[in-house]
């Protein structure tokens, strides 16, 4: 085994620490995790304003209904 070269060393001594390299990695991997949990839960959050939307919709159709034409006449 050969002995490290003066550049090489200077590499070395320019890395930071163990816990810091392990501390950014361990950031990048929440930050992933965090984008895809975000993309899985986007649909469903759209849906469930969808739904809310068309059950706003449906009371307010049902509100200006009159009463008159919303029961059925049994004549």
């Amino acid at each position: 085994m050969t002995s490290p070269s003066a550049a090489e060393v200077s590499k070395l001594a320019d890395l930071e620490s163990r816990e810091v390299l392990l501390a950014k990695l361990a950031g990048a991997m929440k930050a992933n995790l965090s984008k895809a949990a975000a993309t899985f839960q986007a649909p469903l959050t759209q849906a469930v304003r969808l739904v809310a939307a068309l059950q706003a919709k449906r009371e307010e159709d049902h509100s200006n209904t009159p009463a008159a034409e919303a029961a059925p006449s049994t004549d």
